[in-house]
This record gives structure tokens, C-alpha cells and sequence, in this order.
């Protein structure tokens, strides 16, 4: 490892003389002294076939080039886990004891061989609560790679399917990474997420994947494309693992409050947006018992579903209107349009009880009618005239009127 930090710091350094100088030869240069020194190290410690492996793999030459050179230490870590070295384990030891130094000259040579070797079953059966508050610690450094990095190992502790105790220690700093202002770890962050998703139990970490899918909201209207198709994947993936056994408070809370938003997303400009809404929309009604319109929700168009969901959960009439008051803040104008043309329908069905409570509704309309799209300006100026109208008739009722009350609205 001191050698290798020797080329790190010399590949940093660019002490590359011989590139400038034609005469020398490699067996002069620091460099190339430093990388001959390591194979001879490792050869007379019994790992000549490993010499041999990296040399078939172009190891050695990333190793000593600038552009390639970490490319190169992950190539000798990650040679290192498929040899099953008996070295594996003392090595980690070593780097974790090296990574309790914050100012470490050579943190992120450290962390790239760390990461690899984490992937060794072995290695990673050392890793105890001290190493993961270690390792933690550093989600707080301002070096986007190190994160990176560390998001990896997240993601490695995961598909080892036996370190729940270690994961749990690191849930809170990935999700912390999911607001960060780097939009490389943000990206870096969702890519992991959809692994651990996939390898995560709701057994083990039903915490988690709850606190995710409340995550998750906001980014549905996320403008970076794919940002947004990386949440409604995320989203779609989790509730695929969702069984009507862990369908609780407050995990049934979220998933009935992204119905209306997962209905008007079939319309989304991306395509594959559109494809993951549809089965996710089936899985929600399966686990909600909703038999008629998960048939509805499988081929029907977006005005059909809506129209029965409305049907169906009329007393949950006003939820849906507050789902359709958050979508109208989307980037996207159709799904602005779609989401008031569904609230002016909800209106029309509310009670004189109900009616009182939507006062939020007519300062966002008010809003709306200023809104750059023509189309969505002009259905909230139109929604509003039925509000007034509606308003006007609560205030004189005809008496002739015998309409039934529906039930009244639950959230739950």
C-alpha cells in the first residue's frame, strides 16, 4: 500500500520526467521505479500469477497514466477479490485505520481499494459498527468522488444481503445525498437507490423504503428528465415489493396520495414515464383491494380512470382535489390542464360541508389564470365561474333539491 500511495502521489505530482525527457529510460524515472518496485514485491510474496493478471488487463500502464491511474487501482483491488488473496482482509484493516485521518494525502487511492474490496464476502464480514461510523463520517467531506464512492459501498453492504445492522447506520446519509447541490451525486445517488430497492426487504428495512417513497413525491415534477424517470422508476420497483400485509399507516397514507398524480402521468412527455405509471396504478389497486379499477387503470384512458376513481372513492373527493392542486404547479402544461379540468369535476360533486374547505383551491385558480399556457389559463378562469356559481347556489339552495350525502371523507 505505500508503494501504491508513492505512485498515487506521483501520478498527482506529475513527476512524469520521462515523458519530457526522451534519454530516460523508465527504469530511471520515479514512477516506473515505484510501479517495478510493487511487482517485485508481490511476486517474491507469492503473487506472481496476480502480476501476470494485471498485465493482461493493461493494469500496470493505466496505473502510471493520468487519465487512467484510479482506473488502474480499481483494476489491481478488484484483481485482488476475484484471487481471493489471503491479503484482503489485512489490507482493509490497514485503509480503515489510514481513513480515521480526515486530511489523508491519499483518501481517495484509500477509497477506491476499499470499494473493491468490500465486494470480498470475507472483507466485508470484518466490517463492524466502528468501521461504519468511520466510513459515515466521511459522507459529510466536500470531494464529490469520495461520495461517489461511498454511495457504492451502500450499495455493495446491500447485495450482500447480511449487513442490514451496517446499512441501517448509512440510511439517513444516502437520503441526505438526494438534496445535494452536486448534480453528479444526486444522479450517482438515484442509481444506487434503484439497487437497493431491488435488493432491500420490507422485512429488514420497511423504515427505509417507507421514508423513500415520501421522498420520492416532490421529484415526480422534477424538470431534469431523467431525474424524474429515475424517481418514477424508484417508485415503481418499491411498489412492486409492496404486499397488502405491509400496507400501513403511514406507507397506505403515501401511496393513495400519489394516485391522481399517477393517473395524470400516463400523459407525461416522456414516454417511458408513461409506461411505468400504468403498472404502478395496477399494483396500487391490487394491494388497495380495488378489483374494478385496477381493470380500469390496466387499458382505459386517463378522463375514463379518473371518472371512476371519482366514482368509487367519492369520500375521498377532496384528497384528490389537494392532489390535483399540488400537479398544478408541473412543469409540464398538459398535466396542468388535465390536473384543472379534474379538480373543476371534483368540485361539482363536493357538499355544502365540503365546499367550505377549498378556499386554498380559489387563490391557486386565481393563480392558474395567469399561467403561460392559454389552455390551462383558460379552463382555471372556467373553473372558477363554476365555483362562484356554485357558491352562489349553496347560498340559495332550490327547495325542491333531495340529493342524497354521500358518506363523509376519510384519508386513510
Amino acid at each position: 500500500m505505500a508503494l501504491l500511495f508513492q505512485i498515487s502521489f506521483l501520478v498527482a505530482e506529475g513527476d512524469t520526467d520521462f515523458q519530457d525527457q526522451q534519454h530516460a529510460t523508465k527504469r530511471m524515472d520515479p514512477l516506473s521505479s515505484s510501479v517495478e518496485a510493487l511487482k517485485m514485491l508481490m511476486r517474491s510474496t507469492g503473487y506472481g500469477d496476480y502480476v501476470s493478471y494485471i498485465q493482461e488487463l493493461g493494469g500496470w500502464e493505466l496505473l502510471t497514466s493520468p487519465e487512467g491511474h484510479y482506473e488502474g487501482v480499481t483494476l489491481l483491488a478488484r484483481a485482488m477479490v476475484i484471487k481471493n488473496c489471503w491479503h484482503n482482509r489485512p489490507i482493509f484493516g490497514f485503509l480503515i485505520r489510514i481513513l480515521q485521518e480526515r486530511d489523508h494525502k491519499n483518501r481517495l487511492t484509500a477509497f477506491m481499494f476499499l470499494t473493491e474490496l468490500l465486494r470480498c464476502p470475507d472483507v466485508a464480514a470484518t466490517v463492524d459498527e466502528v468501521t461504519v461510523h468511520i466510513l459515515a463520517n466521511w459522507f459529510q467531506c466536500e470531494e464529490p468522488a469520495i461520495v461517489k464512492l461511498l454511495l457504492r459501498v451502500v450499495e455493495t453492504f446491500a447485495k450482500h444481503g447480511n449487513m442490514v445492522q451496517q446499512f441501517r447506520i448509512l440510511e439517513p446519509y444516502v437520503l441526505g445525498c438526494c438534496y445535494s447541490l452536486d448534480d453528479d451525486i444526486v444522479m450517482e445517488t438515484f442509481t444506487v437507490l434503484k439497487c437497493l430497492v431491488e435488493h432491500l426487504t420490507w422485512k429488514h428495512s420497511s423504515s427505509f423504503l417507507t421514508q423513500l417513497t415520501f421522498m420520492l413525491g416532490p421529484l415526480f415534477e422534477e424538470e431534469s428528465e431523467h431525474l424524474r424517470l429515475m424517481a418514477f422508476e424508484i417508485y415503481g420497483a418499491l411498489l412492486a415489493k409492496v404486499k397488502r400485509t405491509v400496507l400501513v399507516f403511514p406507507l397506505k397514507h403515501q401511496v393513495l396520495n400519489l394516485i391522481v398524480l399517477l393517473v395524470l402521468h400516463l400523459e407525461d412527455a416522456n414516454v417511458n414515464v408513461a409506461q411505468i405509471c400504468r403498472p404502478a396504478l395496477c399494483h396500487t389497486a391490487t394491494i388497495l383491494g380495488w378489483s374494478r379499477l385496477k381493470a380500469i387503470f390496466a387499458e382505459k384512458d386517463v378522463w375514463t380512470i379518473l371518472r371512476a376513481l371519482l366514482k368509487q372513492e367519492g369520500n375521498r373527493a377532496l384528497w384528490f382535489l389537494k392532489q390535483c392542486l399540488a400537479l398544478f404547479k408541473s412543469p409540464q402544461a398538459p398535466i396542468r390542464q388535465t390536473a384543472v379540468r379534474f379538480a373543476g369535476q371534483i368540485i361539482q360533486t363536493l357538499d355544502a360541508e365540503e365546499a367550505n374547505e377549498i378556499e386554498e383551491v380559489y387563490t391557486a385558480l386565481g393563480y392558474m389564470r395567469e399561467d403561460p399556457d392559454s389552455m390551462v389559463s383558460c379552463l382555471a378562469a372556467q373553473t372558477l365561474y363554476i365555483l362562484e356559481a356554485k357558491e352562489k347556489l349553496l347560498v340559495n339552495p332550490p327547495t325542491s333539491c333531495f340529493c342524497s350525502r354521500r358518506p363523509r371523507k376519510t384519508y386513510s
